[in-house]
């Protein structure tokens, strides 16, 4: 009871009941109750309250609850652990790109709080994950301790936990790798998080039908060994569409273990740089377009041949004679009789061999005459080979007659009566004749003149195709490839009217005096046609260029039909460098094509000059 003193009266001087003291007691009740009811209840105070779990990559915390009032509140570790093991789902988020602006913090739940806040979380999900589809992508450079995206079909995106991502990709679900900062970069919107189960329905309950893929090309290729590599392979499928691509040396072995052909080409002529690369086959593919039908190869046979030529007590020339396929005649060093091969005939997986035993052990074909006899002679055989042999001290050096599909690589031929190397058809049809990599020179060293009075001197060409007759247009598809001719008595080259398909590439034709014509004659005997002949001379190198008195035709090239001259270099020539002779043939234009992208320095006279008052389309 309050002292009397303070005790209130009524007017009538009874005392009051409800003086100034109740009215603080029940302020103050109220206040503990109002302030009772602002403290954090339960959660079941605040059933309108949601909130989402994040974990967060780069922040002093391990995550944040994001309530559905715009609120946030840190949650340690332990609790954030016990949520995560009671099956309550997070996702990812960086901080603090995806929780900045920083949301006001609100008051802290307990544990147990945020645990029956989630459980009685029954807020619709933000979309139907059936309305999606998606795409699981690797990232190779990755801002987030993640293994890789969900990329959604309504173009945007979340990351996934890299326990989702292992049992997505359990369970077949394909993944391909993308750049961060590349295909997910900038950023699109975040999509809603989806669970695991929700994922794979996504991505695998694609019910659209495939595209159906264009049809593949029917494509063929061939296989050719590139002499000069320009990378440590051993060749290059060539394919029909005018593509082509190396073959790794296993698959090249297999390749032609398999029986695939494999003719040796120049990297710089037959396998031009700048042709469009081909995507990649498997050797299994490659097989398939190389078609191999023939039966496989046999086995090599190795025949060691000792000088002068003996084989397992008969000749060499004995020996040739009972050749078969993949014969390979391996020749010791020293000095060798003359050789006629004749009705000798390989096959393209299996070619005969003659060749040396080694380049440095020199293997010398003479017949010890400058005014008779023939060092090596082919004639009616095929799919032969020659290789790194020595010719010396002959009328002519090699010659091939009414053959097809032979190889002269790497030999050397000089001191020689009259012609080097000659190529012609006396009735049958001489055709891919490949002579490559050799040298070639010091011709024409008989002496005496013909019956005519002309200096034997002036037959002394390094490379002799046809003979001027009906029968040299049975001698086609000849290709003369990285050879280095030189000081021979005449034309270096001289492709005798009617010889068609001629490449002439890659060669030096150095210390030339010329006869009647120049270092490289085309079709300039006679009267010729003007049938295009398919002749190119590029990327070779002429230098020193002379005439041969009492004649002034010390020419690098002359020609009188249709001709391309492309990427070569002329020096030191004493007259013109590119002659056409238009008044020689006789009917419509020839055609003759000198671009600019080949090089004149030191010429005589003039770079290109056309002679006759025959028509000429001069392409520069």
């Amino acid at each position: 009871m309050l002292p009397t003193d303070i005790q209130p009266t009524r007017a009538d001087g009874r005392r009051s009941t409800c003086g100034p003291w109740r009215v603080r007691l029940i302020a103050m009740i109220a206040l503990a109750v109002l302030s009772t009811l602002l403290q954090p209840g339960p959660v079941g105070a605040q059933a309108n309250l949601s909130g989402e779990l994040v974990h967060v990559t780069s922040a002093p915390k391990d995550g944040f609850v994001l309530y559905s009032d715009g609120t946030k509140q840190w949650v340690n570790g332990s609790c954030f652990d016990s949520l995560r093991s009671g099956g309550i789902d997070s996702r990812w988020a960086k901080y603090p790109t995806e929780v900045h602006p920083k949301p006001k913090k609100r008051p802290a739940l307990d544990c147990e709080q945020l645990r029956e806040l989630f459980s009685d979380d029954v807020s619709p999900p933000p979309s139907n994950p059936l309305t999606f589809t998606a795409e699981l992508v690797t990232v190779q450079t990755k801002t987030t301790n993640q293994d890789g995206f969900a990329l959604f079909n309504h173009g945007t995106q979340h990351w996934v936990h890299w326990d989702c991502f292992a049992e997505l990709v359990a369970k077949g679900v394909g993944t391909r790798r993308v750049s961060y900062g590349g295909q997910v970069s900038p950023v699109p919107e975040q999509s809603p998080r989806f669970s695991c189960d929700e994922l794979f329905v996504m991505m695998t309950d694609d019910t659209s039908e495939p595209p159906t893929p264009p049809p593949s090309p029917v494509l063929e290729a061939a296989l050719v060994t590139v002499t000069t590599k320009a990378q440590d392979q051993d060749g290059f499928a060539l394919f029909s569409d005018a593509t082509q691509h190396w073959v790794d040396p296993g698959c090249f072995a297999e390749l032609v273990a398999a029986g695939v052909n494999a003719p040796k080409v120049s990297y710089s002529a037959e396998v031009d740089s700048r042709v469009k690369r081909s995507e990649r086959f498997s050797c299994d593919e490659l097989l398939v377009m190389m078609d191999v039908t023939e039966e496989p190869p046999p086995s090599e046979n190795r025949i060691l041949v000792d000088a002068p030529g003996r084989v397992a007590g008969q000749s060499l020339q004995q020996a040739l004679r009972s050749a078969e396929p993949g014969d390979v005649f391996v020749l010791l060093g020293g000095s060798y009789n003359p050789i006629s091969i004749s009705g000798l005939h390989g096959t393209a997986a299996a070619p005969i061999v003659i060749e040396a035993s080694s380049p440095t052990r020199a293997v010398r074909f003479e017949t010890n005459s400058h005014s008779s006899g023939t060092a090596v002679r082919v004639s009616e055989s095929s799919h032969l080979e020659i290789r790194d042999i020595h010719v010396r001290h002959s009328l002519f050096g090699i010659v091939v007659d009414d053959s097809s599909d032979v190889l002269i690589d790497s030999v050397d031929v000089a001191d020689v009566g009259q012609e080097a190397i000659r190529v012609r058809a006396s009735g049958s049809v001489s055709e891919r004749i490949t002579i490559r990599n050799s040298r070639i020179g010091d011709t024409g060293n008989r002496s005496g003149s013909d019956s005519g009075g002309e200096p034997y001197s002036t037959y002394g060409e390094g490379i002799y195709l046809g003979d001027g007759s009906s029968e040299s247009e049975l001698v086609r598809d000849v290709r003369i490839i990285n050879n280095e001719i030189y000081d021979t008595s005449t034309e270096a080259i001289d492709v005798k009217y009617p010889v068609r398909q001629v490449l002439i590439d890659g060669n030096v034709i150095r210390d030339v005096a010329t006869g009647t014509s120049g270092a490289v004659a085309i079709h300039v005997n006679g009267s010729a046609d003007r049938r295009d002949p398919d002749v190119r001379v590029r990327g070779n190198t002429f230098r020193n260029i002379s005439d041969r008195t009492p004649y002034r035709d010390g020419n690098a090239i002359t020609m009188a039909t249709s001709v391309t001259v492309d990427s070569n270099t002329f020096s030191n020539i004493a007259d013109h460098a590119v002659r056409i002779d238009s008044n020689r043939p006789s009917g419509a234009t020839i055609t003759v094509q000198v671009p600019s992208n080949n090089s004149f320095s030191d010429v005589g006279r003039q770079n290109v000059v056309v002679y006759g008052g025959g028509s000429v389309n001069l392409i520069r």
